[in-house]
């Protein structure tokens, strides 16, 4: 009874809500594997509403599943899919593997084996099957790359990317970065496996900056392409609305830009015209347009213009249109008008 009490007391949201977090914290400390257990069936025979259990289950998983993972998994494997369990199991999971790998693969294998990670949906894609298999991966290629690389290509290859995408950089020593790259090349297919590498390399921006992506580039010997991709999603994740004003650069994207030119100076005008047009679509057009004009105008080459319009030009067509004539090259400029005259009105084509 003391768990679901301290799980009550947690829902004040102010000074006490801390107290009872350690309270809690320090009860299950001494409590047996059984113990913690009765403490989730407490909390689903509470007389609350569906949220309010559902936010203590979550809590209560959090804790056991970092000593007891296997505890966690087992009991609530028939619900997997479920919102919230969904991404707290497949963690409860990689925590397993790091105690007992032989024992989670195991577990793993028979979900598939009994038809439970089979896809529900018309395009064959399991995203619980993704999800666990992604946080064994990272744990089986440090003692058998072999295997992990056999997991990933049993899975169809338009579903692999995804394993890779969830924050897997995150759940790996730096010491293995280079075999999951290595890994990603191998196995996604040299068309997908830039941009995958991209997503998951880029991740690594939220969690120490700009170096940590550096760092991780310098150590999976990242080529000119996978820097493109892992540089220029790393400023769309770090930049947004507030990265320019009134048509000018902030500090915050200079900051990210000087970054840039550093780690990736041979596409740099195409990361900058990209970037610039991925803030255009969550803000004001006309001002990013100003600023691609800017870069385009300091750059002397078409770059820039050329690749912001051809990502962004579908938002606003008619002055994007217009804004292509500034394209030197005859060929690219053509080329980008060609893009955008479908979403061009009828009358103006």
């Amino acid at each position: 009874k003391q768990i679901a009490l301290k799980l009550g007391q947690q829902r004040g949201g102010d000074t006490s809500d801390m107290r009872a977090a350690i309270e809690l914290q320090r009860i299950l400390v001494n409590l047996t594997p059984e113990e913690l257990m009765a403490g989730l069936e407490e909390v689903s025979a509470m007389d609350l509403s569906a949220e309010a259990k559902r936010q203590m289950e979550s809590m209560l998983i959090g804790l056991i599943g970092e000593e007891h993972p296997e505890l966690v998994i087992q009991h609530f494997e028939d619900r997997f899919d479920e919102d919230g369990l969904n991404w707290q199991l497949p963690g409860a999971l990689h925590n397993w593997a790091k105690k007992d790998l032989a024992s989670a693969t195991a577990w793993i294998d028979r979900q598939i084996a009994d038809g439970k990670l089979e896809s529900k949906s018309l395009d064959g894609r399991s995203e619980s099957r993704i999800r666990f298999e992604g946080a064994l991966i990272g744990s089986l290629l440090e003692v058998d790359p072999a295997a992990a690389r056999a997991r990933v290509e049993d899975l169809p290859e338009d579903q692999r990317s995804s394993l890779f995408t969830q924050g897997m950089f995150f759940r790996i020593k730096p010491a293995n970065e280079k075999a999951v790259a290595d890994l990603i090349r191998g196995s996604i297919g040299e068309g997908k496996s830039v941009h995958t590498l991209g997503i998951a390399g880029s991740q690594l921006v939220h969690q120490g900056g700009y170096d940590r992506v550096g760092n991780f580039m310098a150590s999976v010997s990242a080529t000119p392409a996978e820097r493109e991709a892992i540089v220029g999603t790393s400023l769309q994740n770090m930049l947004h609305q507030g990265a320019i004003n009134n048509g000018n650069p902030t500090p915050a994207f200079e900051e990210g830009l000087a970054w840039a030119r550093k780690e990736a100076p041979e596409s740099i005008n195409r990361i900058i015209g990209s970037t610039i047009a991925d803030i255009s679509w969550r803000g004001n057009y006309d001002d990013a347009a100003k600023m691609a004009l800017k870069y385009h105008e300091e750059s002397g080459n078409d770059e820039v213009l050329a690749t912001f319009l051809s990502k962004s030009g579908t938002s606003q067509p008619e002055k994007a249109y217009e804004l292509a004539d500034k394209i030197a090259d005859e060929g690219k400029r053509a080329e980008i008008k060609k893009q955008l005259e479908n979403k061009l009105p009828k009358a103006t084509r």
